[in-house]
């Protein structure tokens, strides 16, 4: 399967994404040696949402792009769910 790119603009959405990645990957590892699952969670389902939409610009027909895009918003949204669910249960 040949590497291509889906848009014209993928040159500048792919650096974006990677950093993304990169800096959900680094979260995600710096929570869980500090004990912190909660973040690392959070770290760690950022890092799949961005690596899940990295594949569209990337054009590796894995998925598409409705459903790329579907996924990465579920997984920040059960992220973001799980903050709240969280934060609420130490109150």
């Amino acid at each position: 399967m040949p590497l291509d790119l889906a848009t014209p603009l993928a040159p500048l959405f792919v650096p974006i994404h990677v950093l993304a990645l990169l800096v959900g990957i680094y979260g995600a590892y710096g929570a869980n040696k500090m004990k912190q699952n909660l973040w690392a969670i959070v770290f760690g389902l950022w890092a799949i949402s961005e690596l899940v939409y990295l594949t569209v610009h990337l054009n590796l027909n894995i998925v598409t792009q409705l459903t790329a895009h579907t996924l990465q918003e579920v997984f920040l949204l059960v992220g973001f769910l799980y903050v709240v669910y969280s934060s609420r249960k130490t109150m």
